[in-house]
Parts: structure tokens; C-alpha cells; sequence
């Protein structure tokens, strides 16, 4: 099963609170006892982008909340 995590943060890069403790450690917790492939979602913090292999997916979204 693949699971996409979004977050704002992940220690310890970019870690603010207990949120990017949680990050940082849930998808290796996930791949180890095999439960999921997890990708994750974080903003482009240059100190993120010079640790970790990125892809952009989209320059731009647009997402429509509520009714039009």
C-alpha cells in the first residue's frame, strides 16, 4: 500500500514542534515492519532540497474547496 504524508516539517531538518519528530521517524517505522510505501510531501526548504532526492510534481495546483 502506498501512503503520501503531508507535512510542514520533518526533524531534523526542518522541525519547529513534536510534528516534525513524528515525520522524521513515521516512514522508516512504516517501511520497517512493512505496512506501507511512503513518500512524503514537504515544502522546498533549501535546507530540505539539499538533503533529500526531489521531484517536482507540479509547478502549480489548484484545489477547489467548498461549493463553486
Amino acid at each position: 500500500m502506498k501512503i503520501a504524508i503531508v507535512a510542514a516539517e520533518i526533524s531534523p531538518w526542518a522541525k519547529e514542534g513534536g510534528l516534525g519528530d513524528v515525520i522524521g521517524s513515521l516512514p522508516a517505522a512504516l517501511k520497517r515492519i512493512n505496512a506501507a510505501e511512503p513518500v512524503l510531501i514537504l515544502p522546498g526548504y533549501r535546507a530540505l532540497l539539499s538533503h533529500f532526492k526531489t521531484r517536482v510534481l507540479e509547478e502549480k495546483a489548484t484545489t477547489t474547496f467548498g461549493h463553486e
